[in-house]
Formats: structure tokens, C-alpha cells, sequence
């Protein structure tokens, strides 16, 4: 089994920031698939981590006149600098899925179906044989071929968005002051590979284990923001090629057997760098505890008068909360336990979502051995063998790094008898089955409630939970009410417990 150290350490030299780095940008940029590029500065620094001997000018260059490396959208559907060879298969698969989800945004910005072809066939015509066209130029170009947008809007960057995802355009070499500009893919990009859909799971899968591995599905669907059927697909078309390892506790996938884990010295890293935004938490290489600071400071601009009250007011409860130091947000599934998790590390709280942030891991109830995640569909009688179990020693862990502030950790797990006396609160959120049978249809955070036998097991668990924690003295909060009372019930809870 991998310790937390050599599972950190291993991931790093996937990533190449330890161990030997390499020297050109291409190779770099490959080895993660892609590094995130909405800001250029950090897309350097970025490649910068991971070789020696190179300039900002050797990456501006790369992205420019030698064309190593190309702009598009791509992973979860941000922007990216991504290998030429990748380019194409990367767009064609992902593509598709990020234009649907931004479908309804475009709507409301005025631009229905139609109007996206017509503003993708005025593009095509304005940029062909162009010079590079920064995107206010290329607003008043498509103008001109009766393409009329809202300049002043967010209807021009989601357009341009939209034509990369299409495969038509992508990012050209920046102008002054970093500012982007763009290109027909057709004439910017040759000789880059098209790969049929199962091609390309597999070999997004395979890339990513290889740069980021081991890991978990939950981990790939996280960097790749594929819809779940197909990162498990993805998982499954390489499963002759996959080595289960048991790291940390939890089972991963890689592709080869770990050798010597090596050094693991601290780094720094530019903004939403690979390491940070590869995986499913962040808790392995960042404190849990200053983690949200760190991804805070990556955020622009000054938050807005009220906004700031509002952290100064989170800022405080957290101060005089002294009485109280970890609390237990539990619920069925589709209470909505991430969605309050999140809201409360966005108020400043510190907030863990014990699903995503490494708390919880399936086990073989028979053999007790921790096993891989389901595979999907699920097939009949797998959950009556197999369960979702919270690991008491990192609670255990959480309780010793909470002395000095307080802490949410949200989650369920069928042995959260092992853990309840951990917490100094629990927090149990129920909803009604009409409700619950909508959110788990519905939800595009995770799939689990969307098959028929997970249905069932959140139907059958959900007359029960509320019943089971009434009896341990837990505060309960019905949360089909609006999220913010939602939230705003949990702080009140640990307001009164202090009081």
C-alpha cells in the first residue's frame, strides 16, 4: 500500500515537477494533456514548473510563429494549451459536451441555435485568409455579414467559446499586452490526429494516468468534466492495460506498477496549475485548512461591499465559535451536502466535502478490502455487496487540525456510527421522496441515483435517516428550503450550540 508521501510524490513526478524536467514546451504540455490558459501569465508558469532552461518568450513562441502548442477549450470546458497532435481528437470529443451545457447560457445572451450557425458561418468567411483577429475586431467583421451582437455583452466571448468547441476557430498568437486574438483552426493547425469517440475516451484515459496517475474515476471525471457514464467508459476500455493500487487507503487506478516514490520537495506553482486542479480534492498536496485561502488568491478583482461584510461576518462566527470545533453535515443522497459544502467555504468557512476530499472509500463489506468504484451500470446485488465507508482515522486527523478552527466536514457513509463521536455538532439534512426523486434525476454533479438500484437504496434510506439522527440529538434542517436558509440553518445551529 502507498502512503499519503509516496502517493504525493509519484503524482508529482507524473507531473513532471520532480525529478528530471524536460526542455521543450510541446513535451511539457503533453505529459499533463493540457494546461489551463485563460490567463497567460499562469499558463506559463505553468510549462515553467515542469522544464528548465526556458523563457516566457520559448512559450510565447510555442503558442505563436512555431505552433508546438495550441489554444482551445478543452478539459471541463476552460481554456487550455494543448499539443498540436492532440488538438483535434480533444476538441471532437469534448467539444460536444461542454457546448451542450453552455447551451441555455447562449439563450439567454440572444443566441439561439440558429443564430449560432449563422454566427459561425460569418466567422468561417471573416477569418479566412485573414491575419489573426482580435475578438473586438472579429465582433465588428461578423457585423458586417449581418451578424449583429452586444458588443457590451458576454454574447461575443460565448460565441467565439461556442466556434471552438465546434472545431471551427481557436486561439492565435496574443497581441499587445497578452490580448487575445483568433484563427481558423483549419489554417492554424496540420497534421493533427482524429480519433473515433471509444478512440478517444481511451486515449484520455490513458494520458491522464499516465500524467496524473494513480487515481481514481472520480478523479478523471473531476479534471476532465466528462458526464460520468463516459469517464467510466473511458476507465473500462483500458482496463487490460490498468494496475489497481492501493493508495492511501483508497483504490486507484495506474498504469503501471509504482516504482520508488523519490523526493517530494515543496513547490511553487503558478495558478490553476495541473497538480491543484487534476484531481478530485486538493487535500493531498494543500492543508485543508488554507486551501481555500490559496484558490482565493487566485481570484481577481475586490469583492464588493456587501460581499465583504458578509466574509467579516463568517470571519467572526468562526472566531467565537470556540465551544464548537467540528461539525457533521450528513443527509441522504440528494440533500444537497456538496452544494452546502461549498456555500460555506464560499462564506470563508472551512468546509470539506468528505466524498470528493478523501474521507470516504468503497469497501467489500464480506472481505472488508477496499475496492475500485462501481463499474457502471451498476450491475444487480452490487450495493448489497459493497458499501460506501468513512475512514475513521482521517476524522480522526480533521479533529487534530480543527482545534484551532472550526470545521464543516459534509458527507454520508453507511458506518457513520464509527464517527459520530468525533463531532461536536451534527447536522442531519432531510427532504421529502417527490424532492428527492427529482434532484437525484436532475443532478449534474454526480451520477449515483441515476440507476435503478441506487434509486431504490436512496428511496429505502430515506424515511430512516431523519428518524436515526433524531434519536442521536442531531439538528435537523429541511433542505428543500432555498439553499441560502439552508446554510444559514447550519451556522445558526452551531450559534445556538454555542450559546
Amino acid at each position: 500500500m502507498l502512503s499519503e508521501h509516496e502517493l504525493r510524490a509519484i503524482r508529482m513526478r507524473a507531473q513532471l515537477l520532480s525529478g528530471e524536467p524536460v526542455r521543450d514546451v510541446g513535451s511539457a504540455v503533453a505529459r499533463v494533456v493540457g494546461v489551463q490558459a485563460q490567463a497567460a501569465g499562469p499558463a506559463r508558469l505553468g510549462v515553467r514548473a515542469r522544464t528548465g532552461g526556458l523563457t516566457a518568450g520559448d512559450v510565447d513562441r510555442a503558442c505563436g510563429t512555431e505552433r508546438v502548442v495550441v489554444r482551445t477549450w478543452a478539459m471541463r470546458g476552460t481554456l487550455h494549451m494543448v499539443s498540436v497532435a492532440d488538438v483535434r481528437w480533444l476538441v471532437d470529443l469534448l467539444g460536444p459536451v461542454f457546448a451542450r451545457a453552455g447551451r441555455r447560457r447562449r439563450e439567454q445572451l440572444g443566441l439561439d441555435d440558429r443564430g449560432c450557425e449563422r454566427g459561425l458561418a460569418a466567422i468561417e468567411k471573416v477569418l479566412r485568409g485573414s491575419d489573426p483577429l482580435p475578438r473586438a475586431e472579429l465582433v465588428e467583421r461578423i457585423a458586417g455579414e449581418g451578424v449583429r451582437i452586444d458588443a457590451r455583452s458576454q454574447a461575443p466571448a460565448h460565441l467565439v467559446m461556442y466556434a471552438a468547441m465546434r472545431g471551427l476557430i481557436c486561439r492565435g498568437p496574443d497581441a499587445v499586452r497578452d490580448e487575445p486574438t483568433y484563427v481558423l483552426l483549419d489554417d492554424w493547425v496540420a497534421g493533427s490526429r482524429r480519433l473515433d469517440r471509444e478512440e478517444a475516451l481511451a486515449a484520455l484515459a490513458r494520458r491522464y494516468l499516465a500524467g496524473y496517475g494513480p487515481a481514481t474515476v472520480q478523479d478523471f471525471l473531476t479534471w476532465s468534466g466528462l458526464p460520468a457514464a463516459d469517464g467510466k467508459k473511458a476507465f473500462a476500455l483500458i482496463s487490460g492495460e490498468i494496475v489497481n493500487v492501493d493508495a492511501a487507503g483508497t483504490a486507484m487506478a495506474a498504469l503501471s506498477a509504482p516504482g520508488s516514490a523519490g523526493e517530494c520537495r515543496p513547490r511553487l506553482l503558478g495558478h490553476f496549475d495541473a497538480l491543484l486542479l487534476g484531481y478530485r480534492g486538493r487535500a493531498l498536496v494543500l492543508d485543508p485548512a488554507y486551501g481555500r485561502r490559496i484558490i482565493r488568491c487566485q481570484r481577481r478583482g475586490t469583492p464588493a461591499r456587501a460581499e465583504r461584510r458578509a466574509l467579516k461576518r463568517a470571519a467572526t462566527a468562526l472566531v467565537y465559535a470556540g465551544g464548537v470545533t467540528l461539525v457533521w453535515v450528513t443527509g441522504n443522497s440528494g440533500t444537497g451536502k456538496s452544494t452546502v459544502c461549498g456555500v460555506l467555504r464560499a462564506r470563508g468557512h472551512v468546509a470539506l466535502d468528505a466524498d470528493e476530499d478523501g474521507f470516504s472509500r468503497w469497501i467489500d463489506r464480506a472481505e472488508g478490502k477496499v475496492v475500485m468504484d462501481p463499474p457502471y451500470p451498476i450491475p444487480e446485488g452490487w450495493l448489497d455487496r459493497y458499501g460506501w465507508a468513512i475512514v475513521r482515522e482521517r476524522v480522526e486527523t480533521l479533529v487534530g487540525k480543527s482545534r484551532s478552527r472550526m470545521a464543516f466536514l459534509c458527507g454520508s457513509a453507511e458506518n457513520e456510527a464509527d464517527i459520530r463521536d468525533l463531532f461536536d455538532l451534527i447536522v442531519c439534512l432531510v427532504i421529502d421522496e417527490d424532492t428527492l426523486r427529482h434532484r437525484l434525476a436532475t443532478r449534474t454533479t454526480n451520477a449515483f441515483g441515476q440507476h435503478p438500484e441506487e434509486l431504490a437504496a436512496a428511496l429505502k434510506w430515506n424515511p430512516r435517516m431523519r428518524a436515526i439522527y433524531e434519536g442521536h440529538g442531531a439538528t435537523i434542517i429541511d433542505a428543500s428550503r432555498p439553499l441560502t436558509e439552508v446554510v444559514d440553518g447550519v451556522i445558526d445551529a452551531v450559534h445556538r450550540r454555542v450559546s
